[in-house]
Formats: structure tokens, C-alpha cells, sequence
């Protein structure tokens, strides 16, 4: 699994904003459920399947005498962030994703 740079979301202000609301709401330590919540998913089997084919590069760890996986917040937050900055291409311009 590969790990994000989060040093092109530090200059954007958006990355604490999250952070912090996200600490106010689950803690430091977000559990499977609420990772699937964050993302978007529909389920935290849909997350598990996004792992399991590599395509989300977010360090998910286990804990000992817990069931499932975790993240830490700060790594989710700097996550969703640097998915919002990847729209930016490098001349600058904003794409739209999907429904321009």
C-alpha cells in the first residue's frame, strides 16, 4: 500500500479545518465504520474490498484485543484532502471530476 504525500495539502488551510472537525466528532483513532462514513462508502465491506484491491492509500492498522481495522484521523483528514487537491491540475486549472 502506498502512502500519500500530504506536503501539497499543508499550503491549502483545508487539512486542520477537517482534522479538527473530525477529532470533534470520532477522536484521534477512527474505527472501520467510521472510515467507510468519511469516505463514502456504502459499507465497511465495500472499505475492506477497496483495501483488499489497493486502492486506497491509507495506512489502516490493527489493534491489539480490537476487532477490524483503524486509521488515525489525522491521516484520514490529510487523505480526503490531497483527493480534493489531485482535481487541481498543474497549470492550475480546476477539473470538476466527473460531472463538469
Amino acid at each position: 500500500m502506498k502512502k500519500h504525500s500530504n506536503s501539497s495539502t499543508a499550503d491549502t488551510g483545508f487539512q486542520p479545518l477537517i482534522e479538527a472537525e473530525l477529532l470533534k466528532l470520532y477522536g484521534p483513532v477512527l474505527t472501520s465504520q467510521e472510515i467507510s462514513k468519511i469516505l463514502g462508502f456504502s459499507t465497511v465491506h465495500a472499505l475492506r474490498q477497496a483495501v483488499l484491491k489497493g486502492r486506497l492509500e491509507i495506512p489502516l492498522f490493527r489493534m491489539a484485543g480490537k476487532r477490524g481495522r483503524f486509521a488515525l484521523t489525522k491521516e484520514i483528514a490529510s487523505y480526503v484532502v490531497s483527493q480534493r487537491m489531485a482535481l487541481e491540475t498543474s497549470d492550475g486549472k480546476k477539473t470538476h471530476g466527473v460531472n463538469e
